[in-house]
């Protein structure tokens, strides 16, 4: 523990970064659950089955904010003609993923970008530190052993 509460003191210095990708994440993680919700509705449009939320178990109080998740996924997707529920379902399923991957794309970027600056500040310390030892230092000890 005293390992990591050390190494956290190198991500300091980036927080505005870290909260960037832990908001990034937060998003990703929302989408994911919104991309596994909409499978309901398609199901519900493809057999022409009532839209209920029988089958599926409550989680404490958000089966209120699940059925309004499906009802307002319903009434995006459902057209006055098949073809047109058809077009919307293809076209919210596209946008879906898009903001999705982009959102995962830029995840990846940040989460990257941080640990390298992360990297470079460890190696630059680790260095700074051997530059200040004495010619001394560096005959009694072996390359392989600093």
């Amino acid at each position: 523990m005293k390992t990591f509460i050390r190494l956290l003191r190198f991500v300091r210095p980036y927080s505005g970064q870290f909260l960037l990708l832990l908001v990034l994440n937060t998003i990703l993680g929302a989408f994911g659950a919104f991309t596994m919700a909409i499978i309901k509705p398609v199901m519900n449009i493809l057999f022409k089955e009532e839209s209920s939320s029988a089958g599926l178990p409550s989680i404490g109080g958000l089966h209120a904010v699940r059925d309004l998740l499906f009802s307002s996924i319903n009434s995006l997707l459902i057209g006055s003609t098949p073809s047109q529920t058809l077009f919307n379902l293809s076209g919210f399923i596209i946008v879906v993923f898009v903001i999705k991957n982009i959102t995962k794309y830029l995840s990846g970027v940040a989460y990257f970008s941080m640990c390298e600056k992360i990297i470079r500040d460890m190696r630059t310390l680790v260095f700074d530190r051997l530059l200040k030892h004495s010619m001394a230092y560096f005959h009694a000890n072996k390359t392989g052993g600093l």
